[in-house]
């Protein structure tokens, strides 16, 4: 082989690297170009999960907050109800307090009034006696 056939089979073998590598080039930035693709669509997959996670996030928090509301209402007329309850029983108590002092005072009488019959008849006992002596 003259010098200048070895320069030309070189030169070749030069141009086939070349176009291998731009091959490969090629079809690195082809698949660069897809893998970019791919992570943009799977960020964007997750910020709409992201998205909706927080919608149904706070959705259930304003559920739970509305039936807190009403549980926290229905106590409050719980203890009004209560508090009502607590007031007639007072009323009550007290209603059978000044009743079980009347009863006492309405006894008295009635023993009092029972030993006044008591000493009228033996009174108009001793009157009848007396009206027969004579």
């Amino acid at each position: 082989g003259s010098p200048r056939t070895v320069r030309a089979l070189s030169a070749e073998a030069c141009d086939k690297r070349a176009e291998l590598q731009s091959a490969e080039i090629q079809t690195l930035k082809k698949m660069l170009s897809e893998s970019r693709t791919t992570f943009f669509s799977q960020l964007q997959a997750c910020g709409q999960q992201k998205d909706a996670m927080i919608d149904h996030l706070t959705q259930s928090s304003e559920e739970l907050q509305s039936e807190l509301h009403e549980r926290q209402k229905t106590v409050a007329k719980q203890v009004g109800r209560i508090h009502d309850l607590e007031t007639a029983l007072a009323v009550q108590t007290s209603q059978t307090e000044h009743l079980s002092k009347q009863t006492g005072h309405l006894i008295s009488l009635l023993e009092a009034l029972q030993e006044d019959v008591a000493e009228h008849q033996k009174t108009a006992l001793r009157q009848a006696n007396r009206g027969h002596e004579l």
